[in-house]
């Protein structure tokens, strides 16, 4: 299953390596790619336009919040159905902590 433009990188890196995945120097190259395709989806989607709306009490919201976590959710997708394997549990785990440590300094840098 492809999961299409926003996580093609990352992916294509997976299928091409897909027998080195127990390699120490695989496991930091995976982790500088989630970093990069982490930091690239958060700069497009913090970068564009959101929608904004208000409520009937004069609240606004906008979909920045479903917008992060629509390419969280396909990113997370790629590496489950690429780490599935018990022996990549580790590589999973310190690329789910990647992904969220990264969601939240940039929500942080925003508000700033």
């Amino acid at each position: 299953t492809s999961s299409g433009g926003a996580n093609a990188g990352l992916e294509e890196f997976l299928i091409r390596t897909r027998n080195r995945t127990d390699d120490s120097d695989w496991l930091q190259e995976f982790l500088v790619r989630v970093r990069g395709q982490t930091d690239e989806w958060l700069d497009k989607v913090y970068g564009s336009e959101t929608n904004k709306n208000q409520s009937s009490e004069g609240k606004l919201t906008t979909s920045l919040c479903e917008d992060v976590f629509y390419y969280a959710k396909i990113q997370l997708r790629t590496l489950r159905e690429h780490l599935s394997d018990k022996s990549n549990f580790d590589a999973l785990v310190l690329a789910v902590c990647v992904i969220l440590s990264h969601m939240r300094s940039k929500q942080i840098h925003a508000r700033d």
